[in-house]
């Protein structure tokens, strides 16, 4: 990459031709065509991911593969250009707007501020819940009139999705390719699917899977899981009226007796007295996230 001054364009806000605050944009490079573009700074800071195929991004002086689902923040100062790889269809999502408005965000959120005006810009790969939250801020930042609320909100949004510490307690000393799919995992939809589907998110077969849980944290991907489900139905007993057995199915327990003794373990009580305890301690007027056994006052 030659990074002369005179062979670096410098973006202006204004060139984004942005819609408010707000710019979001699509570039699809096909096969054929690798869609060369001239290295460049900004006015601006910009949030991107790739939904399809790989690309190649050079960054600061150095180049490095962004494959789907992949994702940068790339900072005012930060110089760059992404392209298509050889014969491959690629697919990039941006979105641009300025920085200095937002001073205060920064400030607010320290290190896990995601354009940090310091080191290397952040990255990484989007989970498949973070995604589906993306697709949703879309269609708010790409209408004709959005709003510097809903930018602020947006990004509000994305820094506790990406700057979490993914999976809470129970990801503790686990490796990030599996750590970073437990939010994903702790959906029913997934959950229900056991150890096999924990495997499949991870890419990753189910022994490996066991053998890499067992090392890190001393206990099977089993009990990974349905340490797993049984936050989820601590969590429904709370919020839901859904049956006991409703709840049991839903998070791939069918086996009813198994299910009371998994529960009983981690928690000390059964589902219904749990609900009942809740109920109790938290009526109606108490905030839900109250800890059950916090007395009122």
């Amino acid at each position: 990459m030659d990074l002369h001054p005179d062979n670096i364009l410098n973006l202006t806000w204004a060139s984004e031709a942005p819609v408010g605050c707000v710019r979001v944009s699509q570039h699809h490079w096909r096969s054929a065509k690798r869609g060369e573009f001239i290295c460049h700074t900004h006015q601006f800071a910009e949030f991107m991911w790739i939904e399809q195929g790989t690309a190649e991004h050079r960054i600061n002086g150095h180049t490095e593969s962004i494959p789907t689902h992949g994702y940068r923040c790339i900072r005012p100062h930060d110089v760059h250009l992404v392209q298509a790889l050889p014969a491959e269809d690629c697919r990039m999502v941006n979105i641009s707007f300025e920085l200095g408005p937002l001073s205060g965000l920064a400030e607010r959120y320290g290190v896990d501020w995601l354009w940090p005006t310091e080191g290397e810009p952040r990255g990484g790969m989007l989970t498949a819940t973070t995604r589906e939250r993306l697709s949703a801020w879309l269609e708010i930042l790409a209408s004709p009139a959005p709003r510097r609320l809903d930018l602020e909100s947006f990004l509000v949004d994305l820094t506790r999705m990406l700057s979490t510490a993914t999976g809470g307690a129970r990801s503790t000393n686990l490796p990030p390719w599996l750590a970073n799919v437990l939010d994903d995992f702790a959906d029913p939809r997934r959950m229900a699917g056991g150890v096999p589907e924990l495997a499949r998110l991870c890419g990753r077969s189910p022994e490996h899977l066991n053998r890499i849980v067992r090392r890190c944290q001393a206990r099977r991907a089993t009990d990974l899981v349905n340490a797993i489900r049984m936050e989820w139905v601590a969590a429904q007993l709370h919020i839901s009226e859904h049956s006991i057995e409703d709840l049991a199915a839903a998070c791939g327990l069918a086996n009813l007796a198994h299910f009371y003794r998994l529960f009983h373990a981690a928690y000390g009580t059964t589902p219904a007295q749990w609900r009942r305890q809740l109920r109790q301690e938290m009526p109606l007027d108490r905030p839900l996230n109250m800890a059950p056994w916090a007395k009122r006052k």
